[in-house]
């Protein structure tokens, strides 16, 4: 199929020390939706954008995402399937999925949050609100990540301790 990568070389130049820039998938069969997502983000995230529910799945397999944003009526693997098959993943059980929906399909949005999903957006969307419920879900995963790091140094101090002592941990 047909696959439009958007890679803007410019964000990916990150200086070592500073903290990564999050990585955005764009999930549209619709070319104008998927360019108008691509230039509104690119000013703050690095965005992949792709055609399809069966080139996102491979994308995910290859590159690691902090937010998928996904219309929900595709041909193929729709919105709702790419969900599914996301969530039923343990290794992305943290990824924030944003659904983006046309007006009027409250039904497949109410499945959708059932399902796994974080947020929707309705289109003909608002750029405000695109950009700020995308700020909420990566800043949400950030503090997830955050902890989750802060986690696993406690353990591991916490089993060094337990070999310096003797001690069963």
């Amino acid at each position: 199929g047909e696959c439009i990568r958007h890679m803007d070389n410019q964000i990916t130049k990150i200086p070592a020390n500073t903290q990564r820039t999050s990585r955005i998938l764009v999930v549209d069969d619709d070319t104008m939706t998927r360019n108008l997502m691509y230039h509104l983000l690119k000013r703050y995230y690095i965005v992949d954008s792709v055609s399809n529910g069966k080139t996102a799945l491979e994308a995910l397999e290859e590159i690691e995402y902090d937010l998928v944003l996904t219309d929900i009526m595709m041909p193929g693997i729709n919105g709702l399937q790419l969900l599914g098959h996301i969530r039923a993943q343990e290794k992305f059980a943290d990824l924030p999925i944003i659904l983006i929906t046309a007006m009027g399909s409250t039904d497949d949005v109410v499945n959708g949050l059932k399902m796994g999903a974080n947020d929707y957006i309705v289109k003909p969307a608002d750029t405000e609100i695109v950009l700020a419920r995308v700020r909420n879900q990566i800043t949400m995963k950030r503090l997830v990540d955050e902890n989750k790091r802060t986690a696993n140094e406690l353990a591991e101090l916490n089993s060094l301790r337990a070999d310096m002592f003797h001690i069963a941990a």
